[in-house]
């Protein structure tokens, strides 16, 4: 079964500001943000161990 990701309640708007910003620069760049970071969330959820915690609930890669 794939880990369990939390992120604070900042995450939200901050990643609705990211992805205003670059929509803005060029459009589908927001969304190939989102991808990609879809991405990288699913490649720690499936190999926890690959990031090991490095400060209270900080991971490192």
């Amino acid at each position: 079964m794939p880990a369990e990701i939390i992120f604070r309640p900042t995450v939200k708007s901050e990643l609705d500001e990211i992805v205003l910003y670059y929509e803005t620069n060029k459009t589908g760049l927001g969304i190939l943000f989102l991808d990609t970071l879809d991405v990288l969330i699913q490649r720690v959820q499936n190999s926890p161990a690959q990031f090991p915690i490095v400060h209270q609930k900080i991971c490192r890669r």
